[in-house]
C-alpha cells in the first residue's frame, strides 16, 4: 500500500513540476517525451501506444495530409515542430516568437527562392530584433538586383533585331513580374509601366498577340490613361459572355475615373442580369458598393 502511495505521489510530483516549468518558461517541449516516459506506468504505456502508432502509420505522409486538409501548400508556412511543436505560419512567428526563431525562419526563407516570401521579408524589415530586419532587407534588395537583371537581360534579347515572339514574351512576363512585386518605388514603377506598354504594344502591332490585352488595360488604368484604357477594354466587354478580368477591370475603371454615376450603373446591370461571378469578384464589387454607401452617407 506505501508503495502505491510513493508511486502515485511521485507521478503527481512529475506531472507538477512540468506543468509549472512549462508554463513559467514556455521551453520544455523538447524535453516532455523524456519526462513523459520516465513517469511510473502512464510512462511505459505511452511509449508502447507511440511505438505501434508509428509502425503501423509508417507509410503515411503527415505533412502531405496536412497541407491537403489545410491548404497550407498554398501559403508559405513553416515546420517549426522541432523549435515549437506544431506548425506555424511565417507571420505568426515574426509577431510572436523569440528572436532566434525569426533567425532560423529567415535562415530558412534564404535557403531557398525567397520571391515567394516577399510578404513574409516586408514584414520583417520592421521586426524588432536587428539581425531578422539585416536579414531580411539584404533579401529584398538582392530580389530586386535579380529582378533588374532578368529585365536587362530579357530586353537585351528583345531588342536584337533577330529577336523572336518568345523573346519580347519572356521580356513582357520579366517586366510584369517585377512590377507585381510591389518593391518598386513610385518613379521607377512609372518607367516600368511605360516599358511594359510599350511592349504590349509591340507584340500585338508585330505578333497580333493578344494574350496580354488584360494586362494592357490594368497597366493603362493604373498609369491615369483613361481614355486609352477604355478603348482597349471596349473589345474585351463586346464578346456574349465577358470575363471576369473584364468585368473587374471596367469596375476599377469608372473609380479611377471617379465616375461614380457609371459605377453604380455597372453595379445595377451586373445584379439584374444575375451574373455569377467567383468569390473574389463579389468581394470587390462588395468593397465598391462600401465606398458608395460611405459617400453618399
Amino acid at each position: 500500500m506505501d508503495l502505491i502511495f510513493v508511486i502515485f505521489l511521485l507521478h503527481f510530483i512529475l506531472c507538477l513540476f512540468f506543468f509549472i516549468f512549462r508554463t513559467v518558461t514556455g521551453q520544455f517541449r523538447i524535453m516532455s517525451p523524456f519526462v513523459v516516459l520516465i513517469m511510473p506506468i502512464f510512462g511505459p504505456l505511452a511509449g508502447s501506444i507511440l511505438i505501434f502508432d508509428t509502425f503501423r502509420n509508417r507509410h503515411v505522409d503527415y505533412e502531405k495530409n496536412f497541407a491537403m486538409l489545410t491548404g497550407a501548400e498554398k501559403s508559405p508556412v513553416f515546420d517549426f515542430r522541432r523549435m515549437t511543436g506544431d506548425f506555424v505560419s511565417a507571420e505568426e512567428v515574426f509577431i510572436v516568437n523569440s528572436n532566434s526563431d525569426r533567425r532560423k525562419i529567415m535562415l530558412d526563407i534564404l535557403r531557398q527562392d525567397a520571391k515567394p516570401y516577399l510578404d513574409v521579408l516586408k514584414l520583417a524589415v520592421s521586426n524588432d530584433d536587428a539581425e531578422t530586419s539585416h536579414y531580411a532587407t539584404a533579401t529584398i534588395m538582392q530580389i530586386q538586383t535579380d529582378y533588374q537583371n532578368d529585365i536587362a537581360n530579357c530586353f537585351a534579347k528583345a531588342s536584337d533585331p533577330e529577336a523572336t515572339e518568345e523573346d519580347l514574351k519572356r521580356y513582357i512576363a520579366s517586366l510584369l513580374r517585377y512590377i507585381n512585386s510591389k518593391l518598386l518605388d513610385e518613379n521607377l514603377l512609372v518607367r516600368q509601366r511605360l516599358a511594359l506598354k510599350g511592349a504590349i504594344e509591340i507584340a500585338v502591332k508585330k505578333y497580333h498577340c493578344m494574350e496580354y490585352a488584360t494586362d494592357y488595360v490594368d497597366n493603362l488604368i493604373r498609369m491615369g490613361e483613361i481614355d486609352m484604357a477604355q478603348k482597349a477594354l471596349q473589345p474585351l466587354l463586346s464578346v456574349p459572355y465577358p470575363s471576369e478580368e473584364a468585368i473587374l477591370l471596367r469596375g476599377r475603371l469608372f473609380i479611377k475615373a471617379k465616375d461614380r454615376k457609371g459605377l453604380d450603373a455597372f453595379i445595377n446591370e451586373l445584379r439584374q442580369k444575375h451574373v455569377t461571378l467567383t468569390p473574389m469578384v463579389q468581394e470587390e464589387m462588395s468593397f465598391w458598393e462600401g465606398q458608395r454607401s460611405s459617400e453618399n452617407g
